[in-house]
């Protein structure tokens, strides 16, 4: 069988501790010099010794709302499980996907003419992609460890190709699980009716978050990055 030597598989190795992601990759907290690290349960606090706080319960309950995606985003990660999600993300047609985002998932599913989706959507075949890369992974190094080998086949090599042609990222390093902080640098809450736009850093970018109120919730509609941190 012919192989082929890949002396960047140990380089891939040493990017589970930086990998996705995606993702939902996957973070640690950056905060920048203007921004104020807040989690929901210091803003509580902070609003129940000082009644002029400038949080409000509503931004309290957009806040809190990243956080909770945060958290079910990070237990995805490790058991694939997606029937939360729906619970914290949407999909709004007032947020439409970027184009990249979108050639994304049409890969994931296959089709590339399909244009009825959202942000939701999205996450959902994150982990899909996430779970049916890992286990791809997982195949080709048990067997090289198995066989005591460094190097990876031209059929293993090709197993790690997506339908699309994209490499499979790394697996997430096993000593990340369960270390992901989900405390947000919050910069700026603002709510205009139905709408709520927060500026936040976490990990290695500051967003612009879109977060939309549907039936008394608010859910997650959109994301755009607007600095990736060195």
């Amino acid at each position: 069988m012919k192989r082929i030597f890949f002396p960047f598989v140990f380089g891939l190795f040493l990017l589970w501790v930086f990998s996705f992601t995606s993702t939902v990759s996957r973070q640690q907290s950056s905060p920048t010099a203007e921004a104020t690290k807040v989690s929901s349960s210091a803003v509580t606090s902070t609003a129940e010794e000082d009644s002029t706080s400038s949080v409000s319960d509503e931004e309290l309950l957009v806040i809190q709302t990243l956080e909770k995606a945060c958290t079910i985003e990070e237990q995805a990660q490790w058991t694939f499980d997606t029937e939360e999600y729906p619970m914290v993300f949407t999909n709004d047609s007032r947020y439409p996907l970027s184009p990249e985002i979108l050639d994304y998932v049409r890969d994931i599913k296959n089709d590339p003419l399909v244009t009825d989706v959202g942000y939701l959507d999205f996450k959902l075949a994150q982990i899909l992609r996430h779970k049916e890369c890992t286990l791809r992974w997982e195949s080709v190094l048990k067997a090289m460890k198995v066989e005591n080998r460094e190097q990876m086949t031209a059929e293993e090599q090709a197993t790690l190709l997506t339908a699309g042609g994209r490499m499979c990222p790394a697996p997430t390093a096993p000593e990340l699980k369960g270390n992901v902080p989900c405390t947000y640098a919050i910069q700026s809450v603002k709510i205009q009716d139905d709408i709520a736009i927060v500026v936040a850093s976490l990990g290695a970018t500051t967003d612009e978050w879109y977060l939309v109120r549907k039936d008394g919730h608010w859910y997650i509609a959109g994301r755009k990055v607007l600095i990736r941190h060195p």
